[in-house]
């Protein structure tokens, strides 16, 4: 289950502002990020904090309308998209589809992984194919399961080179929420799986106490202390509260984990359909030699906490982007990724609340 909220009212707002969290300017209006749903959305400054990235809303690039579910198929239907994952597929292939990939998937059963290609970073994107590269169905037969598996979600990408004979893509999700899997490809395209990485019980157990281990993302980092070379950070649940945990591999596959919470939400990071503090949709955001942590929170907003270099730290800062109550984004953002082209960066993330979300693109000016 992702994390979701209703609007919560922005009480605190102004007196954050107050406090020096300031209004960033700085609109990029280049013709390929205007929007192109049917009803143009005007494009405003978001609050951020005073030395981050000031993200702007520029448009949804993913949605049942740019890419409707397969006609009269139950099995390939969805009502929402969400959990994008982008990388630039021109560093990695011979002959990529587009420059970019971007890998997303519906949340609720049967959701599936679906891939879009762009040669751009904003877009539009094309969709390789109207049927999930990734299904239920597969991984359901690959892992010998008895039993359909509800549903596969939260695609996220990584070129892993360490295998200098057989470097691949790795691509991590989740299915069902109590598992995060583990699939490998040479084109982007075409998956073999490997295994669970990291689940509630059995084998694959890390972390205890938990009933969801879901929405991970893998980045290529050492922590010091550890000398490890890539690291994840991933939602758990814990007695109903949605943490975020903290893993570490030296070749992305094994996984060691700390049982402790790297974040745990705070009161101003509650509310929505889960009532008390949650957080998920953790993403690492290293910034201008420190180390950072985003995730959306029951707020539904995004907030950043700073983390440290081991990520021993928990320093929470507040609200990093801040959700508009119109739409598309509806008092619910989150599930963000980042790309830097040039002097871009390219926010990639969910809209809306739950039942309706959409991928959509916000840009920040890089000095």
């Amino acid at each position: 289950m992702n994390l979701n909220f209703s609007p919560l009212r922005k009480i605190l707002l102004s007196a954050v502002t107050l406090l020096g969290l300031g209004l960033l300017a700085g609109c990029n209006t280049s013709s390929d990020l205007q929007p192109t749903s049917a009803q143009p959305e005007q494009k405003v400054e978001q609050n951020a904090l005073a030395g981050f990235p000031n993200f702007t809303y520029q448009k949804v690039i993913a949605d049942t309308t740019i890419f409707p579910p397969r006609p009269n198929d139950p099995e390939h239907t969805y009502s929402e998209l969400i959990f994008p994952s982008v990388i630039k597929a021109s560093d990695y292939f011979a002959n990529p589809l587009g420059t970019y990939y971007m890998y997303y998937a519906p949340h609720d059963a049967p959701a599936g992984i679906y891939l879009a290609y762009s040669n751009s970073p904003s877009g539009p994107w094309t969709r390789y194919s109207d049927i999930p590269i990734i299904t239920r169905q597969w991984v359901t037969q690959v892992t010998g399961s008895t039993s359909l598996i509800s549903h596969v979600s939260s695609p996220h990408a990584i070129w892993v080179p360490d295998e200098t004979t057989n470097q691949k893509l790795y691509l991590y999700f989740h299915g069902e929420n109590t598992a995060t899997r583990l699939a490998k490809s040479s084109d982007g395209i075409h998956f073999t799986y490997d295994k669970t990485v990291i689940a509630t019980s059995g084998t694959y157990k890390k972390i205890d106490g938990l009933t969801e281990v879901s929405y991970a993302r893998v980045y290529r980092y050492t922590m010091p202390s550890k000398g490890n070379r890539y690291t994840m950070v991933l939602m758990g649940v814990d007695n109903g509260t949605r943490k975020i945990y903290l893993c570490w591999s030296g070749e992305a596959r094994n996984w060691r984990c700390q049982n402790n919470a790297l974040i745990t939400p705070n009161s101003s990071e509650s509310g929505g359909q889960f009532g008390g503090p949650q957080a998920a949709g953790p993403a690492f955001f290293p910034w201008k030699g420190k180390h950072y942590v985003v995730f959306n929170a029951g707020s539904g907003n995004i907030h950043i906490a700073e983390v440290g270099a081991d990520f021993n730290l928990e320093n929470h800062l507040g609200v990093f982007y801040d959700s508009r109550d119109t739409a598309p984004e509806n008092g619910r953002v989150g599930a963000s990724t980042y790309l830097t082209v040039g002097s871009t960066m390219y926010m990639y993330y969910e809209v809306g609340q739950r039942g309706a979300t959409k991928i959509a693109l916000a840009t920040a000016p890089i000095p």
